[in-house]
């Protein structure tokens, strides 16, 4: 068992295929789990659509992993966590075309590959070929240069990490990440159960520089 594992996504992959693939995941990495996307379109739709089917199933599949969709590299995105092993659907990339995509991510990286067996994968579909619903029908993304959210993201949840992905996608320049201090959660019944305010600003910092967002 690994404590962290990246996981190798096609652009097609469907909930169907994931779930399979986290199944299996599962019972190799007990901790935290990164996904990546090579070769996907670098379009906000896609993005938007990948990130809300990574998280929605793995919330089902493997609630007690810490799961984390990694941005495509860009101008203002640039990944860089570690890992103990990698993950791939078995024949679906070349091995040296894997480990070229995987030192971008972590230069140091020198296990191996595991392939997960033909047995627990299933045919694709596009993500494209969904239906997608315009979040903002008057105003295009390609418009938004900054944006600002905020939340009390106590315990980062998948859905705190749906939020705050799609937020540093539309953001062409600044995100601006409100975090609620304690003084204002005074008045909530399990106050004392929620963590303090320097320690939810550091997991949502965190959260976003791992995902590729440049500070």
């Amino acid at each position: 068992m690994y404590g962290s594992g990246l996981l190798i996504l096609s652009p097609n992959v469907h909930s169907q295929k994931l779930s399979s693939l986290l199944k299996y995941v599962r019972n190799i990495v007990n901790e935290r789990l990164f996904f990546t996307i090579p070769q996907s379109p670098s379009n906000f739709i896609f993005w938007k659509k990948a990130a809300t089917l990574c998280y929605t199933t793995a919330c089902k599949v493997c609630p007690s992993l810490n799961v984390c969709l990694l941005l495509p590299s860009s101008e203002h995105f640039k990944p860089s966590v570690k890992f103990d092993i990698v993950i791939s659907p078995e024949s679906e990339f070349d091995r040296v075309w894997i480990l070229n995509e995987v030192h971008n991510i972590y230069p140091l990286y020198d296990n191996d590959i595991i392939y997960a067996t033909k047995d627990q994968l299933e045919p694709d579909f596009s993500l494209t070929n969904d239906h997608v619903i315009n979040t903002f029908p008057n105003k295009s993304h390609e418009d938004i240069s900054r944006v600002c959210l905020g939340g009390t993201f106590d315990r980062l949840h998948y859905g705190h990490k749906i939020l705050l992905t799609i937020g540093a996608l539309l953001a062409k320049k600044h995100l601006l990440v409100g975090v609620t201090c304690s003084d204002l959660l005074s008045s909530k019944c399990l106050c004392p159960l929620i963590f303090s305010w320097e320690k939810r600003s550091r997991i949502v910092q965190s959260f976003l520089s791992d995902i590729g967002v440049q500070s």
